[in-house]
């Protein structure tokens, strides 16, 4: 039997806290509904629901409540919006918060008067009231009206001022206590006047309601994204912000005007990526990346194991457990998410441009390897562009009849790119672990090794000509203590540049482990062969400069001192 998570919430008179408690509400009925329809297509199933919605057109009569009443009811439990066939709302909010920005706008369009679309009900009883569709609008209002939201930075309203004249007033960022504080005429006759219109039926069936609550969204199937959308924690409040297109603190690439814009048609495009925002594709692409680091990259983010996730983490806030979205993993993934940005942002081929699956398999070989190397990108649309070059290649491989690239599913069948980059969300451990480092290991062969052997000859020909946009350096950075000790000891405790800055080092001075034959940066191996022990003041002058470059420029700074 499938259950969903729903909370349900009590006030506590005492400290106007919010308690919670979790219920089990049945689904099975409305899965066997689903089934049911799942063998028409959209049409037909419109077809369908159609039919069911016009036999109980004559039982569905419209009612008006002032907004104040129709509240009233909701808070008394008379109406509830906790109904199983429909979306799952959890009812989180807090007392003296922001709310959220799409509650803030719903209640700053209500202000001013702007009615909202019909709420549907079934009336099952004289104390039973069940929202069939309008349970998010509901819930907003019942969050308004127990100071849990305010009103947008601005949100200018003709207010009715106690002198009895209207004028124009900002009531931007004002809970409603606020309003009936400083505005209470006009408090008083907006809650008064401001009218829910709602389509009541009387006593349908389960099956009946589910059909009318599917036909209002249009015969669609709440995605899955949009299904998590509903679990609230904190969590999922970082990954919508991450991915709110209206929101400044949300990644560059989803964010609108900058990342994405409205093209002719008025739907929103990007030029750097082929993510959707239909359906709450960029939820759905934060959230993936967020459970690929949580499991550090060794599980696919399939949406059961995100749905659990997300159900887990809000549970643990409910029962007051220890969270798994910990500041560390919050930073972590912050890093991650920040990449990705940075790179899909310097996007410069349109038509080339990646999507979900294409950009998780990117940071999948990224992170292979930042397990072997040191990975340093320094042009980020070189470095698609390298992708997309073994991603050709690859695809042009698996059309020969002997495929040079040998790569298997977990069946041990033969599978190929494309296959690969659909299953970037549900392969398995095993698969990933064979396929990432096959294709990594590509990428470094066709776009990096000739570049290496470039930099490491001083070619600046081939440099240009070979460069795939990032250097697999040594997975070693930094030299060992042992290292510097046995180094300062052969040096007498001199700064290899002594006989011009006259610092020691070691015993209390600083020091600096250098790279002294080649440059780190320039493929330079972290052993003993290419250390050098400075002073912190001539490690810093060096920079990426060999022992020899760096030694020119001492000579000529000395020459010029003596003149």
């Amino acid at each position: 039997m499938a259950n969903a998570v729903a909370v349900s919430k009590t006030s506590n008179t005492s400290n106007d806290s919010l308690k919670f408690r979790v219920k089990k509400v049945r689904q099975n009925e409305f899965t066997k509904y689903l089934k049911a329809l799942a063998k028409f297509d959209k049409v037909e199933k419109l077809t369908i629901l159609n039919e069911i919605q016009n036999s109980l057109d004559s039982k569905c009569p419209t009612q008006t409540k002032s907004i104040d009443n129709y509240w009233q009811d909701f808070a008394a439990d008379k109406i509830t919006a906790v109904v199983w066939y429909q979306r799952l709302y959890l009812f989180a909010d807090s007392r003296g918060a922001n709310g959220h920005e799409w509650q803030r706008e719903l209640m700053s369009s209500m202000i001013n008067g702007i009615p909202l679309p019909f709420i549907w009900l079934n009336k099952k009883g004289i104390r039973d009231v069940e929202i069939i569709d309008g349970g998010h609008r509901t819930r907003t209002m019942d969050a308004w009206f127990r100071d849990c939201i305010k009103l947008p930075n601005v949100c200018m309203v003709n207010v009715l001022q106690e002198d009895g004249v209207w004028r124009k007033t900002n009531l931007g960022n004002c809970c409603w206590s606020e309003i009936v504080e400083n505005f209470p005429k006009f408090a008083d006759w907006w809650k008064t006047n401001y009218m829910i219109e709602t389509k009541v039926y009387d006593n349908l069936s389960d099956f009946e309601a589910a059909g009318i609550f599917f036909k209002l969204n249009n015969g669609n199937e709440l995605t899955k994204p949009e299904f998590r959308n509903a679990i609230t924690s904190i969590l999922a409040d970082f990954i919508r912000e991450k991915a709110d297109f209206k929101n400044i603190k949300s990644l560059r690439m989803f964010r609108a005007g900058v990342g994405i814009y409205k093209d002719t048609k008025g739907a929103y495009v990007s030029d750097y990526h082929k993510i959707p925002l239909k359906g709450r594709m960029f939820d759905d692409f934060v959230s993936k990346v967020a459970y690929i680091v949580f499991k550090e990259f060794v599980e696919s983010p399939s949406n059961k194991l995100i749905e659990g996730w997300y159900k887990k983490e809000q549970e643990n806030e409910v029962l007051g457990k220890t969270s798994d979205f910990t500041p560390q993993l919050k930073s972590k993934l912050n890093k991650t998410l920040k990449w990705i940005d940075d790179v899909i942002m310097s996007e410069t081929v349109k038509g080339s441009r990646l999507n979900t699956s294409e950009i998780l398999m990117l940071l999948r070989i990224k992170n292979y390897w930042d397990s072997k190397h040191t990975f340093k990108v320094h042009d980020k649309g070189q470095l698609l562009k390298s992708f997309r070059q073994v991603i050709t290649y690859l695809k042009a491989d698996a059309k020969l009849t002997n495929p040079k690239v040998n790569l298997r599913n977990r069946s041990g069948m033969a599978t190929n790119i494309d296959k690969m980059k659909s299953s970037m969300s549900t392969a398995s451990t095993e698969e990933l672990e064979s396929w990432i480092p096959i294709i990594a290991d590509l990428m470094s062969t066709m776009t990096h090794e000739k570049y290496r052997l470039a930099v490491e000859s001083n070619n600046s020909v081939d440099q240009l000509k070979y460069d795939g946009g990032y250097k697999l350096l040594d997975k070693k950075r930094s030299f060992s203590k042992s290292q510097k000790d046995s180094a300062e000891v052969d040096q007498d405790f001199e700064c290899v540049y002594h006989y011009y800055c006259g610092n020691m080092v070691g015993e209390g001075h600083s020091s600096a482990g250098d790279h002294s034959g080649t440059a780190f940066t320039n493929y330079g191996s972290t052993d003993d062969d290419n250390l050098n022990v400075c002073c912190t003041s001539c490690n810093t002058q060096k920079g990426s400069m060999s022992h020899e470059e760096f030694e020119m420029i001492l000579d000529y700074r000395m020459k010029q001192n003596k003149k």
